[in-house]
Formats: C-alpha cells, sequence, structure tokens
C-alpha cells in the first residue's frame, strides 16, 4: 500500500511537465527558403537534429543546433545536397524530446548550421516568450523534492525491514545450531547397559 501511494505521487509529480515540445505553425521544407523552429518547455539549453526517416527508423543526418541557448526560435535555411526523402527534426533538452510532422524532401537541399535567435523577430514584441514562469519552474521544483523525498524514505523503509527480517532468521539459525551443538555435548544415560 506505501508502495502504491509513492508511486502515485512520483507519476503524479513527474506528469504535471508537459517537456520540451515544437510550437512551429508551418512545416515545410523548400530548397533556399527559411523554416522558423519555435518550441516551448524548454529546461536548459536544447538539442536540435535532423534525422531521416527509413525503414530501420530513425538515421541522424545532421546537428542543426548543439547546446543552443538563445531563446525559443531558431531559424534554418535548407540549401543543396539534402537527398530526397522523409525527415524529421528531433528536439531535445536533457529532459525530454519532440520530433517534428513527417516532412518530405522532394528535390535535394542543405542547411545552414549557423544557428541564428530569432525570438524578437518573431514574436513581435518580444513578450511571446513561451518558456516556463517562474511559479510553473518553482512547482516542478517542489515536486520533483518531494518525489525524491518519498523515493529514499521508501529505499530507507525497505532496506529496514530486510535487515530486520534478515536478523531474524540469523537469530533463528544459530539457535537451531546451539541447540544441535548442546544436545552433542550433554552426557547421554545408557539405559539399555548392563545392571
Amino acid at each position: 500500500m506505501l508502495f502504491g501511494r509513492a508511486f502515485i505521487t512520483l507519476t503524479l509529480a513527474n506528469g504535471c511537465r508537459a517537456g520540451v515540445h515544437f510550437t512551429t505553425r508551418r512545416w515545410e521544407i523548400e530548397q533556399g527558403k527559411t523554416l522558423v523552429l519555435m518550441w516551448a518547455d524548454a529546461i536548459g539549453v536544447i538539442d536540435i537534429n535532423l534525422a531521416n526517416l527509413t525503414a530501420r527508423g530513425l538515421r541522424r543526418i545532421n546537428e542543426i543546433a548543439k547546446n543552443y541557448e538563445g531563446g525559443n526560435t531558431l531559424t534554418w535555411t535548407p540549401g543543396f545536397g539534402l537527398a530526397p526523402g522523409d525527415y524529421v527534426l528531433c528536439i531535445s533538452d536533457r529532459w525530454s524530446t519532440d520530433e517534428s510532422p513527417k516532412l518530405s524532401v522532394s528535390r535535394g537541399s542543405l542547411q545552414d548550421n549557423t544557428p541564428r535567435d530569432t525570438s524578437d523577430e518573431s514574436s513581435g514584441n518580444g513578450s511571446e516568450d513561451g518558456g516556463l514562469t517562474p511559479n510553473a519552474a518553482a512547482g516542478i521544483g517542489v515536486g520533483s523534492t518531494l518525489g525524491g523525498i518519498l523515493l529514499l524514505g521508501l529505499v530507507a523503509f525497505l532496506v529496514y525491514h530486510g535487515r530486520q527480517n534478515r536478523t531474524k532468521l540469523e537469530d533463528r539459525e544459530a539457535g537451531e545450531r546451539d541447540k544441535g551443538k548442546r544436545e552433542q555435548k550433554e552426557p547421554q544415560v545408557d539405559t539399555h547397559g548392563v545392571f
């Protein structure tokens, strides 16, 4: 019962955060045309990679941004040289990941690996941040802390009861050994002998 409550509490604490996800409205890749990538709910730096969809799954093709800290938008311009096929953009923030919808390239293009912060350009007045509010960050921190404390308490409880059970078992085994030794050492009266 205690384990069930702890599991439910941890699940609820971790489920409160949606994780990083793309918020881009138009997903059209065209040679030489800029694609504005937008996302929300990232914690810390993000990585964006281009992956090719194959029969075996995703295969990473190119790194678009690594350890990017420049806001919640980035422009990317595919150039020449990308083979025709289906692709997906993958974003991650060390805690969660998200993928774009399937993007089809019909003629060759290649991307520009130079990230550019466009948060002020795309949002107009810059007020549309899309990041976590201080209250949301505090809630995540409190939930994570409580979940960690509950998990540590559960581990301590299980270790304590495991040691108690082991001690009882060892005491019982030691008692049986001592009883056997005492029975062997005690002189036994020979009742079958001659008088």
